[in-house]
């Protein structure tokens, strides 16, 4: 079922930041490499269900390696950070399911919009079912492409090391991993003004 337009693209009720402008540019529907039909906006307030009901989809080896520590998937606090309802610098998509319509989250990523740089900081996070679909992929195409609209010249992330998806999926999208000896975690870097990215 497709979402409605008033369900996937409403502005919020508040201005919207510099960020969320740019996320509404890229904003739009989407098939992933593994065949699923997903929509990508941005977040609103009304999706911290959406969010509780996609992190609880975690398997406690997917919460440690992408919060590099054990945390409770249903906590308010956990997903108030995530949603960043309170920080203007911190743009959130969402992957919305299609077929499903608007109720079913997939995956969602952040990026950190520096206040006197050109470089900003992103994480991914992908529900467990969907996992190595190409979620995360379209994701990341859509926080490059949003970022490329406000400036940005550079994104970066961390992963464990034994996270062995995401390091795979930031090869593919032609980010540079950087290994430091006897650090449990890797940098990955993306210079977003030569990048062309894709599901």
């Amino acid at each position: 079922m497709e979402p409605t337009a008033s369900a996937t693209i409403a502005r919020p009720s508040t201005a919207p930041s510099r960020g969320v402008e740019a996320l509404l540019k890229v904003a739009g529907p989407a098939t992933t490499r593994g065949g699923l039909e997903i929509y990508l906006r941005p977040i609103f307030a009304s999706d911290a269900p959406l969010v509780r009901a996609l992190l609880e989809t975690l398997s406690a080896r997917s919460v440690f390696l992408r919060f590099n520590r054990h945390v409770d998937p249903s906590s308010p606090d956990l997903i108030r950070t995530l949603m960043a309802e309170d920080n203007a610098r911190v743009a959130v998509m969402v992957a919305l399911d299609r077929r499903l319509g608007p109720t079913t989250m997939l995956g969602m990523g952040r990026v950190i919009l520096p206040r006197t740089t050109s470089t900003a900081e992103f994480t991914v996070v992908v529900g467990e079912p969907w996992q190595g679909m190409g979620v995360g992929a379209e994701l990341l195409d859509r926080l490059i492409a949003a970022a490329r609209e406000v400036g940005i010249r550079r994104m970066w992330g961390l992963a464990l090391v034994q996270n062995t998806g995401v390091l795979r999926l930031a090869r593919h999208l032609g980010c540079t991993v950087h290994y430091d000896p006897g650090c449990p975690q890797v940098e990955i870097t993306l210079d977003v003004s030569r990048s062309a990215t894709g599901a």
